[in-house]
């Protein structure tokens, strides 16, 4: 099980998308089963049997892992996080789904950050830096999964948001402004060495008339 899939990729929009994994399907599968186990093998009736069915694929449910998805939009400068579970899927598709919507152009950074989990040991996931400060996670489920599968997902976004060129024309940037700033600065000199000389000469051509007189 991947970390995350990219569903598509254009100029303008990058879907990325994350499904639950193999193990919480065959958690899924396997309390659904116990449950239509007891209604085929039990002695009980018929209502019970049903309750049965009914009462393991809500707790089957309730365990499946949720589904996420990160869409990056240039064309609408925003990058939306949105997070549904298996009743929102089906039960009740029409419903608002839990999203966090941002502004693309905030994003200046992307990158891998780890999580210790108890008695399992690290997990990563992927977050979006922004220049306030804050950072957005990409998915809220942190992976125990190979480093190399989230340094992929991080390479997607890098390339597709191009923040290696723009880092680049900001580095360029600020040389210009640094040789610009030297500039001035030398010429500021100048100016100020040319003005030391006028009055120089002036002094001493008040000195002569002194002498002279």
């Amino acid at each position: 099980m991947t970390y995350m899939s990219v569903i598509s990729k254009t100029d303008q929009i990058l879907h990325l998308s994350r499904t639950p994994s193999n193990r919480s399907w065959s958690i899924f599968i396997g309390i659904v089963s116990v449950g239509f186990g007891a209604a085929l093998f039990g002695n009980d009736g018929l209502l019970w049997s049903i309750m049965y069915i009914v009462g393991c694929a809500f707790v089957a449910t309730t365990n499946l892992e949720e589904w996420e998805d990160c869409i990056l939009d240039k064309a609408k400068n925003e990058v939306r996080m949105k997070k549904f579970n298996l009743v929102h899927k089906i039960i009740l598709p029409l419903r608002d789904q839990r999203q966090v919507v941002s502004r693309l152009s905030e994003i200046i950074g992307v990158k891998v950050e780890e999580e210790d989990v108890k008695y399992s040991g690290k997990a990563y996931y992927v977050v979006l830096q922004c220049a306030s400060g804050f950072v957005l996670r990409i998915t809220e489920v942190c992976t125990m999964t190979d480093k190399s599968e989230h340094l992929a997902i991080c390479d997607v976004i890098k390339a597709f948001l191009q923040l290696d060129k723009k880092r680049d024309n900001e580095d360029d940037d600020d040389d210009d402004d640094d040789s610009s700033s030297s500039d001035d600065s030398s010429s500021s000199d100048d100016s100020s060495s040319e003005d030391e000389d006028v009055l120089q000469s002036a002094s001493f051509s008040k000195q002569d008339e002194t002498t002279q007189e």
